[in-house]
Parts: structure tokens; sequence; C-alpha cells
């Protein structure tokens, strides 16, 4: 595939392949403000080199103008998906209680966001949790693999103040319980460029890392800094130079709930109405790798 970029980014070189209209080309020889260029046709001539700048300015402007299009259809797709079973919450949704709550089923949220989600080869849809205020989205093959505890899985949540969602994994107290999800998640956490990643989204995304168990493996919640993480714990604050360090130092003897998630106060939540689906599946969509990781030991069997 030949080269298609800005003009003002254009330097053509010999021997390099670039494309306009007519296909693919190489550039045989520069002189001055011309240049020798064969098609894979084997088709020969010299042309002026601005313009030839122009045309590939002139084709990648046309692509992104298509792309955003598409873009646009898109969107306009899943809103509408998002717009069918899903309102919006309510002041009422806002409790730790379940009984007499709507917005968890899959004609609700549930189905809000699975329909706006772009979950590439994976299948999501949505399960409420039994007798939660939270609702999980996994990939439909994997759900039924395995304890669903131990599994990785999306996830949102409220309480009596606001909405939580994001990322959400565990891992047992005991080592003979499974851990195919955990290792794989903690296998490309030890790699520093997916730690770096990591880091990059919760910053522009406004995440954190917390166990939301009382007396769970860690107390308080980790925020991305410039020298890797911050651990807020009881008004003190611990910098964490490495995330899967402190992951992998957790008692052994501790469950780890670790969501690493977004958290949006109740009048926003609720002022947002049904766009709040698709914030969520974005974000959902922006974590995929996580997923992915986890369930990496599935592409090896």
């Amino acid at each position: 595939m030949g080269k298609v970029m800005p003009m003002e980014d254009v330097e053509f070189k010999v021997g390099e392949t670039y494309e306009n209209m007519k296909g693919p080309f190489e550039v045989l020889d520069i002189h001055g403000e011309t240049m020798e260029i064969r098609w894979e046709n084997g088709e020969t001539t010299w042309t002026p080199i601005d313009l030839q700048q122009r045309i590939l300015e002139r084709l990648e402007r046309e692509r992104t103008q298509a792309l955003e299009k598409k873009l646009q259809k898109k969107t306009k797709a899943r809103r509408g998906a998002g717009a069918k079973g899903f309102d919006g919450f309510t002041e009422a949704d806002f409790s730790k209680k379940v009984a007499g709550s709507s917005w968890r089923s899959q004609k609700a949220l549930g189905g809000a966001v699975s329909g706006q989600m772009d979950g590439g080869s994976y299948r999501f849809n949505s399960w409420a949790v039994s007798r939660m205020p939270m609702v999980h989205w996994a990939d439909v093959d994997h759900r039924g693999a395995d304890e669903i505890q131990f599994q990785a899985k999306f996830f949102a949540q409220v309480d009596e103040e606001r909405l939580y969602y994001g990322f959400y994994i565990e891992r047992s107290d005991k080592e003979d319980d499974p851990r195919k999800d955990w290792n794989g998640f903690m296998l490309a956490l030890k790699d520093p460029n997916r730690e770096s990643w990591l880091k990059e989204v919760a910053s522009a995304n406004g995440l954190s890392l917390y166990d939301p168990k009382k007396k769970g493996a860690f107390e308080g919640r980790i925020h991305p800094s410039e020298n890797g993480w911050r651990w807020e714990n009881g008004g003190e604050e611990t910098e964490i130079p490495s995330l899967a360090d402190f992951l992998e130092q957790a008692p052994q003897g501790k469950w780890i709930d670790l969501q690493i998630c977004k958290q949006v106060d109740k009048a926003e939540v609720i002022e947002k109405g049904d766009q709040i689906a698709e914030d969520i599946a974005r974000l959902f969509e922006i974590l995929m790798p996580l997923y992915q990781s986890s369930l990496a030991h599935r592409e090896m069997n």
C-alpha cells in the first residue's frame, strides 16, 4: 500500500512508494522540481513534484471526510439503539437497594450499552447482579466458560450519590481457584508500555483504581500521577512507581476486587439522560485492551 499523507508532510524520496489516483508508484529519480515515477504496471513518467503533493493532499482529505461520515453514521445508529429502551437514570435509581428498580435490565441500561458497544470479535451482553445495584457486561461465550466471579468484566454500579463504571476483575484469596483472567491481566500490566498506556487512559478519562470491599486487599484509591501512581489512603498519599508490583504484593490471603472506573455525580448522570449509556459504552471500548489481555488464554486453547 502506498503512502497517502497531507502535503506538508510529503518529502518524496528515491526508492520509496506512494500512491495517487492511478495507484501505487515508486520514485525512480528526482531532478530539481520534477521526479520520475513508475507505476506497478511498469509505466513511467516525469511529473512536477508539487502536482503530486497536491494530489496526495486531496486524496488524504477525501479519505478523512469519508471516515468522518462513516463515524457520524455509526454514532447516529448507536444513539438510536440506545434510545429504544433506556431514557436515563432517575433520582429513585440511586440506592443500594434494588427492589423496584428497572435500570439494570437488558431492556434498559444493560441493553442500551450492549447495543452501542463495538466489541470487536466479542459478543457482549449484560447481566444484572443479584441483590446489588450493579450490571456486568461480558462476552457471551466466556461468561459460560468458568465461574463468573473469576472472570474479567465491565460494570456499572450506583450508590446514593454516584454512578461508577469501568473495568472489573477479581483475584480469589485461594490459590486453587481459577486465576486465568487475573493472570492474563497481570501479565499484560507487567509490560511497561501497557502500564504506561493505562496511566494515560486513566488520566485522560478521570479514572481511579480501588477495591470496594470494606476490608479488601487495599483501602483508599489509586490515581495516575507524574511519577506513576498516587495511592490516597486515610488522608495519606503514597507514590506507587509500578502498579503491577503493588498488586503482586497484595496479601495472597485477601480477595481482590479491582475496579478501574470513572465516577460521576448523581445530578450529572440524571442530566445526561440516555446519553450516559453512550458514555459508558465509549469508556468500555477504550478499556477493551484490558479485557482482551485478561482473555488472552482463550486464544491459546
